[in-house]
């Protein structure tokens, strides 16, 4: 009875009876199995852990038991899914029996997830199996890969399938593993094997049309090439197939924005919010984003209407978040409206937490809360901080190759006068982006700040003014070109600032060159007076040694003096002596004979 009401979707009434069941039987796996269920239906998750550990525990072999705890694990403790996951498959395996799609495919998200690509790439494909995939993915058709990376900018292509059939191939794709393939695609795309996903992106729609999600995902990797018009021809193939998807809309929004048109992006967000009936957090997310940059748009600003903007950017991203506290995206809008008013230290604490919260997630990748905290402090003036927060966010998320956040870093460096560094930070934005004649200027005035700076000085070397000298020389010679560049409309520049930046370099230049003639005056002088001091000095070390030398000698000789006559004395002593003692021989033997 228990059983026909669960299927009939009764679940209290099947709760009563599975209840009664289990107090017969306690230790009934199945029981406990269905109790779960239901208790999973009727929203008390922790009540259908509880019963699901406990059959685990009662027949540790039972597969299904472990299956269904992971899969209510898996949104709250992704750790213990994955361990019963892996139970499940290994039980599975001793008897010789298939693991389903959806455990392997489970275990493969958790390890993505947990950002383990390897692992997750093979639970991808041991989930999948044999099939075309391999064929695509295989080094020994890298030809086919080749074609496709030449097509990667007509995502929309299918003639690399139509080859493949052509020679002999059957292009199968089973419904049950395009999850899985979409997965794996996913995955490819997160390692920047895009070439690969992209490829199998377009298997999947090449079988199967209305997957829209794979439509998306080739607009993604387009965006990321910075292809924004084939971008938004992909996302609207996507909405063909579902012209109210509020993902495929919000995606539209985005492009559209950074395509600059304002009108149409609005209009798709509004479309997006009202799809879900505004409970689409994207939507109102995306919404609430186009009111901020509404309200930062330079021509023509009106603090009334920024003001407006900026309030209703705040709202939105509150929405969002009373409706998903989590939402780190709405948490860092918030925090940007704040620090827009000036709310600093509110607007840093938020940023703070919303980069830890990231910091804990493979598939958040949030550059733009880095740089956001970077402004904050350099808005509070700890320059130190805001040029740590630039240098780690470029190394992290860019590789130190984005031209936008080098400028960033070269303001903070000019705003804590170190010109030099600055100047390096440009130079290094100038060869990402050789056309940005903002970069160029830039570089010019920093150059120049450095010169002035040095010129100020009270006390300057030589070398500081003959480095001064040269800056000044390629400050001229970037302002020229800016003024020559301004006469065929190449940038916004105005030409008469240009033309007073040559002229005030070139007035630099003239003094630098008077300081430069009287500090290499004085360096000469000075060398000269240490040369004459560097001779006196060998002199009178030549004096002393002489000194030293003839005492040495005196000394040497007094000594010698003195053994000589040592020597004379001895000599003499022992000769006095030998006298005696012949006297004394004699005397004796002149003494024996008279006897």
């Amino acid at each position: 009875l228990g059983q026909v009401q669960l299927k009939l979707g009764d679940f209290r009434s099947a709760l009563t009876n599975f209840e009664k069941v289990l107090e017969i039987y306690p230790d009934n796996c199945e029981t406990l199995k269905a109790l779960g269920h239901i208790y999973v239906q009727l929203g008390q998750i922790e009540k259908a852990q509880e019963l699901l550990r406990k059959a685990a525990k009662i027949d540790p072999r039972d597969a299904q038991a472990f299956i269904d705890l992971g899969e209510l694990l898996i949104s709250s403790d992704t750790g213990a899914a994955l361990d019963a996951f892996k139970t499940a498959r290994t039980l599975l395996k001793k008897a010789g029996e298939e693991v389903p799609i959806e455990v392997l495919n489970n275990i493969g998200v958790i390890h993505f997830e947990k950002g383990e690509f390897e692992s997750a790439h093979q639970s991808f494909k041991d989930a999948l199996g044999d099939g075309i995939w391999l064929t695509l993915l295989d080094s020994k058709t890298k030809t086919y890969v080749i074609d496709a990376s030449a097509s990667m900018l007509q995502f929309k292509d299918m003639q690399l399938f139509h080859r493949f059939e052509n020679d002999g191939n059957h292009v199968e794709l089973p419904w049950n593993k395009v999850t899985v393939l979409f997965n794996l695609a996913r995955l490819l795309e997160q390692i920047h094997d895009t070439v690969a996903a992209s490829v199998l992106y377009r298997l999947i729609l090449f079988k199967y049309q209305d997957y829209v999600d794979a439509y998306l995902r080739l607009a993604a990797i387009a965006k990321a090439r910075n292809n924004l018009q084939l971008s938004i021809e992909l996302v609207n193939e996507a909405l063909k197939v579902n012209g109210k998807y509020p993902n495929a809309l919000s995606m539209l929004g985005d492009l559209e924005l950074k395509n600059d048109d304002w009108v149409k992006a609005k209009e798709t967000f509004r479309a997006a919010s009202d799809a879900t009936d505004g409970k689409d957090s994207y939507a109102t997310l995306s919404l609430g984003n186009w009111n901020y940059f509404a309200a930062l748009r330079n021509e023509k600003r009106a603090p009334k209407l920024e003001a407006t903007h900026l309030e209703k950017a705040k709202e939105l991203y509150t929405r969002v978040i009373v409706q998903h506290t989590s939402n780190l995206y709405a948490a860092n809008g918030a925090g940007v409206v704040l620090a827009e008013k000036g709310q600093f230290d509110v607007s840093k604490d938020l940023f703070t937490q919303v980069q830890e919260a990231a910091s804990g997630s493979v598939f958040v990748q949030m550059p733009d809360v880095w740089i956001n905290l970077a402004h904050v402090y350099f808005a509070q003036g700890n320059f130190a901080l805001a040029m740590k927060m630039y240098q780690n966010c470029l190394r992290k998320f860019y590789y130190n190759t984005d031209a936008q956040i080098l400028l960033y870093l070269a303001r903070t460096h000019y705003e804590a006068e170190q010109w030099q560094d600055c100047k390096k930070s440009l130079l290094r934005a100038i060869h990402l982006a050789p056309s940005n004649y903002t970069l160029r200027f830039d570089a010019g005035v920093a150059m120049q700040k450095f010169s002035a700076s040095t010129l100020q000085k009270t006390r300057r070397t030589a070398d500081e003014v003959r480095s001064t000298v040269a800056e000044l020389e390629n400050a001229v010679r970037v302002f020229s070109h800016l003024s020559a560049a301004s006469n065929l409309h190449l940038h916004g520049f105005d030409e008469k600032k240009i033309n007073t930046h040559v002229e005030y370099c070139k007035h630099l230049l003239d003094a630098a060159k008077i300081h430069r003639e009287a500090a290499e005056r004085e360096e000469q002088q000075n060398r000269q007076r240490q040369e004459a001091a560097r001779q006196a000095a060998l002199a009178e070390e030549a004096r002393r040694k002489a000194e030293e030398q003839k005492k040495y000698l005196l000394e040497k000789r007094k000594l010698e003096d003195e053994q000589k006559r040592l020597r004379q004395q001895e000599e003499h002593f022992q000769r006095v002596k030998a006298r005696i003692f012949y006297i004394c021989s004699i005397k004796i033997f002149k003494f024996d004979c008279s006897q």
